[in-house]
C-alpha cells in the first residue's frame, strides 16, 4: 500500500492512508464505502482499491453495508475475484435481502465481469425473489444508492443485457421513459442510467434521442468525476456513432479511443468489444490499438456480430473473398448489420442465397435496421425500377431521422442509385465517408497531463518523473500513452516536438 501523499490529493484520500496504515479497518472501509466516488481520478482510485485489498476478510463478515459496498466497488473496476470474496461474506449470503442486493449489483455489472446472458438469468432469478417475497427490499449500499435504494435500476440492467445481447429494439423501449422518472428516483441521476440510454439510441440510430442522453450523462458525470470512469464510455461511443451517422463533421477527438483507454484499465472486457465494434462502423479500426487480448473471450453477441459483419465486407472490398467467406460463416444478418453483411454474402454466397435469407429476416426495429433492410433488398431485386425505388424509400427514410451516414452502410453496388436519390431527394445531405475523424486539431490535455508533458523533455526517468508527480509508474505510463495517442506521436521526442508545434510548453 502507497503511503506517499498524492499530488493535491482530497482530505478524503489523506484519511483513507491514515486509517489503513493504522489498521482502523472498520473506519477505512466505511469512508471508502460512503466516500469512493472522490476517489475517481486513476491515481486516487489506485489508492482506494489498493486500501481495500489490504484489509482482511474478517472486517465484512459482520456487516452487511460494508461487504456489499466493497464488492460493488471492485466489481465497477473489473476485479471480479476480490468482488466475489466480500458478495459471497456470510453476512451476505445468510440475509435474503443483501443476497438479491448482491444479485442486483452482479446483473449491472455487465460492461465489467457479467456476461450478458448471465445478467439476463440473474434478473430473471432476482425478479421471481422479489415477486415472490413482496416485503423483501434491496439494501441501500453507500455509493450505490440508484442500483440498491429501489427497483427502477432493474430495468436499466436488463437493457443493458438486451443491448448487449443484440436485441436494441426491446432495450430501447425499456429506457423509453427514463427522461420521465421522479426527480426523487435515483436512477433519474444515474449515469451510468445515461450514458447506457445514449449508447442504445444511437446503436438504433435514434440521435435525437442519443444526443439528449449524452448531454443529460456528461451534465451529471463531470462535477463528481464519473468522466474519467466506465461509466461514461458508452456516451462516447454514442458521440461517436452521431458524428459517422449524421455524416457531420466530427468534434475533433478520437472518442472511440478515449473510451477504449478507460475500459481496458478498468477491465470492462465487455465495454472493449464494444469499443472495437463502434470503431469498425465509424471506420477506425486502426485508431483502436492494443486491445487486451482477454477481451475476445467475452461473451458480447452485438460487438461479435458487428464486428463479424465488418470485417467480411472489409476483407471483400480488399480482395480477400475467402477472409470474407470465413467472417461469414455461422454469420446471419442483424439488422444493425444487414447492409455490410448483404454486400458480403452477394459476392460469397451468390443473389439468390442472400435474397433467401433477407427474406426470412424479421421486421426490424430501429429506425437503422429500416433503413439498412431497404438498401439489402435493393441490392437482391433484379427489376431496375423496383431497386431505384427501394433505394429512394431508404433515402426518404434517412432524410426523416437524419441519417445520411447510415446510407453509407449500404451495399457499395448502390452506390451510384443512393448519389442519384439524395441529388433528388436531400440535396443538402451531408454525405461525408465513415473514415477516421480529422486528428488536425489542437488536442485537449488534461492539467496532470500537461504537467507530466512539461517533464518530458529532459532526462528523468519515467520512475523519476511518477515519484515528481506522486505518481506510482503503471499510472504514469497511463498517463504518457494518453498524451502520445492525443499528440499522435511515437516518442518521448517526437511527443516533446509535437508539443511545441501545438504551442504547449
Amino acid at each position: 500500500m502507497r503511503t506517499q501523499p498524492i499530488s493535491g490529493e482530497s482530505e478524503t484520500v489523506g484519511r483513507l492512508l491514515d486509517l489503513v496504515n493504522d489498521q482502523a479497518w472498520d473506519d477505512a472501509i466505511a469512508l471508502a464505502a460512503d466516500r469512493w466516488q472522490e476517489m475517481l481520478e486513476p491515481d486516487r482510485f489506485d489508492v482506494l482499491v489498493d486500501g481495500l485489498r489490504s484489509m482482511p476478510t474478517e472486517v465484512y463478515i459482520d456487516d452487511v453495508h460494508l461487504a456489499l459496498a466493497a464488492g460493488a466497488i471492485f466489481l465497477t473496476w473489473g476485479l471480479s475475484e476480490e468482488a466475489d470474496v466480500r458478495l459471497d461474506a456470510e453476512s451476505v449470503l445468510d440475509d435474503p435481502s443483501a443476497r438479491a442486493t448482491a444479485t442486483a449489483l452482479r446483473a449491472h455489472a455487465t460492461w465489467w465481469t457479467t456476461r450478458p446472458d448471465r445478467a439476463l438469468g440473474l434478473l430473471d432469478q432476482l425478479e421471481a425473489d422479489l415477486g415472490a417475497n413482496p416485503g423483501l427490499d434491496l439494501v441501500p449500499t453507500p455509493g450505490f444508492e440508484p442500483m440498491t435504494t429501489g427497483r427502477s435500476m432493474l430495468a436499466v440492467s436488463r437493457a443493458r443485457a438486451l443491448a448487449l445481447c443484440g436485441e436494441i429494439g426491446p432495450a430501447r423501449t425499456l429506457l423509453g421513459d427514463l427522461a420521465g422518472r421522479d426527480e426523487t428516483d435515483p436512477v433519474a441521476d444515474s449515469v451510468s442510467a445515461w450514458s447506457t440510454k445514449a449508447w442504445v439510441d444511437a446503436m438504433a440510430g435514434d440521435l435525437s434521442e442519443a444526443r439528449s442522453a449524452v448531454d443529460i450523462a456528461f451534465d451529471l458525470a463531470e462535477p463528481d468525476g464519473w468522466d474519467v470512469t466506465p461509466a461514461l464510455a458508452p456516451a462516447r461511443l454514442a458521440m461517436a456513432l452521431i458524428n459517422v451517422r449524421s455524416a457531420g463533421p466530427g468534434d475533433g477527438s478520437d472518442l472511440v479511443a478515449d473510451a477504449t483507454e478507460v475500459a481496458q484499465r478498468s477491465g470492462a472486457f465487455a465495454l472493449v468489444r464494444l469499443c472495437e465494434a463502434t470503431a469498425a462502423m465509424c471506420g477506425q479500426r486502426d485508431r483502436v490499438d492494443g486491445i487486451d487480448a482477454r477481451s475476445g473471450q467475452v461473451f458480447v453477441p452485438v460487438a461479435d456480430t458487428v464486428l463479424a459483419a465488418w470485417r467480411a465486407r472489409d476483407a471483400l472490398r480488399a480482395g480477400d473473398i475467402a477472409l470474407a467467406k470465413r467472417h461469414l460463416t455461422d454469420l446471419r444478418p442483424h439488422e444493425l448489420t444487414v447492409g455490410p453483411w448483404t454486400e458480403a454474402s452477394l459476392a460469397v454466397r451468390g443473389l439468390e442465397s442472400t435474397a433467401r435469407v433477407l427474406g426470412d429476416l424479421p421486421a426490424p426495429l430501429t429506425p437503422v435496421g429500416r433503413i439498412g433492410s431497404m438498401l439489402a433488398r435493393a441490392a437482391v431485386v433484379e427489376d431496375g425500377d423496383e431497386r431505384r425505388q427501394q433505394v429512394r424509400s431508404a433515402v426518404e427514410a434517412a432524410r426523416e431521422h437524419d441519417l445520411a451516414g447510415a446510407l453509407a452502410e449500404g451495399p457499395a453496388g448502390l452506390a451510384e442509385l443512393v448519389l442519384e436519390a439524395v441529388d433528388d431527394l436531400w440535396p443538402d445531405a451531408r454525405l461525408l465517408s465513415t473514415t477516421a475523424t480529422d486528428t488536425a486539431h489542437r488536442p485537449e490535455l488534461s492539467a496532470r497531463e500537461r504537467q507530466i508533458l512539461g517533464l518530458l523533455d529532459g532526462p528523468l526517468t519515467v520512475k523519476e518523473i511518477s515519484e515528481g508527480v506522486y505518481l506510482s509508474p503503471h499510472t504514469t505510463k497511463w498517463y504518457l500513452s494518453r498524451i502520445y495517442r492525443k499528440l499522435g506521436a511515437d516518442s518521448r521526442a517526437d511527443a516533446v516536438e509535437r508539443a511545441r508545434q501545438l504551442g504547449y510548453g
